[in-house]
């Protein structure tokens, strides 16, 4: 049997399913009705409604279906309404509309809006004496006690810990999406016994358990970090470890790794209640599943439409806390350090766009960090070694207003030298970071730090 989720597809030993999904990359004050995925060769009948103060972009509408332009689009006279209409749909279809807003005159294409949408993230912890520390990439550290907030751009990853003196400390990260959030985190007392961590997750994606790789369309998909198995804990609450990752009804994946990155896959299975899965999970039914001797770290994933997903770790004191992600490369720890943060970097502009595409980008590298390893002999490579165009962008900080100059098909790997010469090229001289950009689909991404 083959099941298709999202656009990713799983192998299983029964009956034959195929599906198609159907990816939108609409701009501000469009909204979509219709489904996310449809049947093998079944009809797709769809609708866009644009606000009153929007209207369609200079661009136009543009339907695709398995990678091909087609005619599927009507539109209202009011300049409204988007109908799409396919007799039968023989593969992936994406449709975008770009917009411009009539008040401000400003077009929004869907994917690199001029001024990106901000939220404002907040803990509150207990007790109100502790410590908590928020950290994203490209923005200043908040740090203090009692309840504290960031303001970032959607999409942002931030990081977050809560400590407190005879308290076990907290830590975790949230990924902004759409919306303001606040979380309320209490501390255990340490050496309490029945002292856990819950985690909510809603990192955008889901795992391909075929190759244990995120999948090309996060669409309303969310995964978790990286969770050591043998920090799995039943809730005292429910007696559960994994909760609700699959009560939609659906199918959910859980994927296996020796280590804490996705090119350590293992092992992974579909999970759905069909299968005799419930719809939450303990932590001896996830150990259950498990083959191979070096399974050391799960990822979740499920669709965040229809559920959430959370994760119970530790026990008191003998938690362990989820490490924090920097901010920049640490120096002075030689390694290859491996990326697929969403989305591309556009050469021109400096930003990411492209999140729905299988592309990726690493996080800011100080160029004063690379080292060429001794074995490879460069200090950034297999960004092009697929042979396609990718992109190498400079900046003089760590944020993406402080873009310089960037360059497509940059080369397969790059020494420290070449990078030098490349920044003498582009007149970028006065950088200091450099983001890099591949198609995964295709390779790694990585860079060889001190």
């Amino acid at each position: 049997m083959i099941i298709t989720i999202k656009g990713a597809t799983f192998s299983t030993n029964i009956g034959t399913l195929s599906t198609w999904s159907v990816f939108r990359d609409l701009g501000d004050g469009a909204s979509y009705t219709g489904p996310s995925y449809v049947e093998k060769n079944s009809a797709l009948s769809a609708t866009v409604t644009l606000a009153s103060n929007y209207s369609i972009g200079s661009a136009g509408v543009s339907v695709t279906m398995g990678g091909s332009s087609i005619s599927a689009a009507t539109i209202s006279e009011d300049g409204k309404t988007v109908t799409i209409s396919i007799g039968s749909v023989t593969g992936n279809v994406v449709i975008k509309v770009p917009t411009v807003n009539t008040n401000a005159g400003e077009e929004d294409s869907g994917e690199n809006p001029s001024t990106p949408t901000s939220y404002t993230f907040t803990i509150t912890p207990d007790p109100t004496s502790a410590t908590v520390t928020l950290s994203a990439t490209g923005y200043s550290t908040v740090s203090g006690t009692g309840s504290k907030s960031i303001t970032v751009t959607n999409g942002t990853k931030v990081n977050w810990r809560v400590e407190a003196d005879g308290y076990t400390t907290r830590t975790g990260s949230w990924t902004i999406s759409g919306g303001n959030k606040t979380e309320n985190i209490a501390l255990s007392a340490t050496g309490d016994s029945s002292g856990q961590i819950t985690t909510t997750y809603n990192l955008p994606s889901f795992v391909t358990v075929s190759s244990g790789q995120l999948a090309t369309n996060s669409n309303t998909w969310i995964h978790s970090d990286f969770i050591p198995v043998n920090d799995l804990s039943n809730s005292t609450e429910d007696g559960k470890c994994v909760r609700t990752f699959v009560s939609h009804g659906t199918v959910a994946a859980i994927a296996f790794y020796s280590q804490p990155n996705f090119n350590s896959y293992v092992e992974g299975f579909i999970l759905s209640n069909t299968a005799g899965k419930s719809e939450t999970q303990t932590a001896e039914q996830v150990k259950a599943c498990i083959t191979k001797d070096n399974a050391n770290y799960v990822v979740f994933s499920t669709d965040g439409s229809k559920a959430t997903l959370s994760v119970t770790t530790g026990e008191g004191s003998t938690v362990t806390p989820e490490p924090e992600e920097p901010e920049t490369p640490s120096t002075g720890t030689s390694g290859i350090n491996y990326y697929e943060e969403p989305g591309y970097i556009n050469v021109s502009s400096g930003q990411v766009t492209n999140t729905s595409s299988t592309w990726i980008h690493s996080d800011f590298i100080k160029i004063s960090d690379l080292q060429n390893d001794a074995t490879l002999g460069h200090c950034i490579g297999k960004f092009t070694g697929h042979s396609q165009v990718a992109d190498i962008a400079f900046y003089s900080s760590n944020s993406f207003s402080s873009f310089i100059a960037g360059k497509s098909s940059a080369g397969a790997t790059k020494t420290v030298a070449a990078l030098q010469n490349l920044m003498t090229e582009l007149n970028a001289t006065n950088a200091t970071y450099i983001v890099i950009s591949t198609d995964k689909s295709k390779n790694q991404l990585y860079a060889s730090l001190k």
